[in-house]
């Protein structure tokens, strides 16, 4: 595993967000992946994350990897890790099953009352803050801003809002997706 894909996850998640708050928590594995791929596009960042077209655009299964360490170093318990994973839920309605690749549009339903799925919620434990802060101070002023400018910029979309930049901004990103009709 790539150091530098753990440090630019860990910035990302520090960086400020759409309320304009430092280590703002992102809300989905769907929005983080594509983040994560804006940073590789247009921020001009050191991202050495290998993005491929898949089911819902951009995907790279080296977050899922990250994530896993993250969660588990240095001690596998959340007060211990760097990462924190907790799921947020929404019960009411439509079978989670017919929405399976829209994992986190639980938060950005124009009608809540239309869904029913969890949600993943990405955030930094207070180990993972501390550390973040340091790895955050150590980089070039140009960094920061450009993480900073992604994060308050994207992560504050809805979903449908996100997948339809990137999908608009992408196409060859888009080659195998099977949402592209509901966009």
């Amino acid at each position: 595993m790539d150091e530098a894909n753990i440090f630019l996850l860990m910035n990302l998640l520090h960086a400020r967000g759409s309320s304009g708050d430092y280590d703002e928590p992102i809300e989905g594995i769907t929005r983080l992946t594509k983040l994560l791929f804006l940073l590789k596009e247009e921020s001009g960042v050191i991202n050495q994350f290998s993005f491929t077209p898949y089911k819902m655009g951009p995907f790279s299964s080296e977050i899922y990897k990250v994530i896993e360490f993250m969660k588990t170093y240095p001690e596998p318990t959340p007060e211990g890790s760097l990462l924190n994973v907790r799921e947020k839920r929404a019960n009411n309605g439509i079978d989670p099953e017919a929405l399976k690749y829209l994992d986190d549009a639980a938060s950005d339903a124009d009608d809540p009352k239309d869904i029913r799925f969890n949600s993943s919620v990405f955030e930094l434990s207070e180990t993972g803050k501390k550390v973040a802060e340091k790895l955050w101070s150590s980089l070039p002023e140009k960094d920061r801003d450009a993480i900073d400018t992604i994060k308050s910029k994207y992560a504050g979309l809805t979903l449908k809002d996100l997948l339809r930049y990137v999908y608009n901004q992408y196409p060859d990103m888009t080659t195998r997706s099977e949402i592209k009709h509901l966009l």
